[in-house]
């Protein structure tokens, strides 16, 4: 384990979050054991559960970013596919069956970026980790993009 709280320390100083440290995910079962062991005292097993809470905090947390941005790449298939019934029917976009349903979908894409992008705090270090997209862009920028792009084609929701 020595190995493994240099590698945090070194996370530490370069301003990583363990969470992303190397050797971290397989040490969490190693702690969960301890920290679960009655024989060690509850003071030696605290920083261990606390260290288990941030781990299912950090888990929770990148998981809404790749569940954003799996739902994202799916919605934007549905609009190729969309595109592509649309000039078979010979009618605009708007007109496509589906289309209700594609626009609402984009809309709440629109608000879960927001709400995504404006929480750095639980969620910045893993936008900033996470590679996403057939560009490898970080998925930040690709949060962004999608926001912005949406904004721009009406998809905002209006008071």
């Amino acid at each position: 384990m020595g190995g493994y709280f240099r590698e945090i320390r070194h996370a530490r100083q370069s301003g990583t979050l363990p969470f992303y440290a190397g050797g971290y995910a397989e040490l969490i079962p190693r702690i969960r054991a301890l920290a679960e062991n009655p024989d060690i005292p509850a003071a030696s097993r605290a920083p261990m559960i606390r260290t288990l809470q941030s781990h299912e905090h950090h888990l929770a947390a990148r998981k809404k970013v790749e569940d954003f941005l799996a739902g994202a790449d799916r919605h934007m298939a549905r609009r190729d596919a969309l595109r592509d019934a649309a000039a078979d029917a010979d009618v605009a976009v708007a007109e496509a069956p589906n289309y209700r349903g594609w626009r609402r979908e984009a809309e709440r894409l629109v608000e879960e970026g927001d709400a995504i992008l404006s929480d750095r705090e639980t969620h910045g270090t893993h936008l900033d980790n996470i590679v996403s997209g057939e560009s490898g862009g970080i998925a930040r920028r690709t949060v962004g993009t999608i926001v912005r792009g949406k904004r721009r084609a009406g998809c905002q929701r209006t008071a």
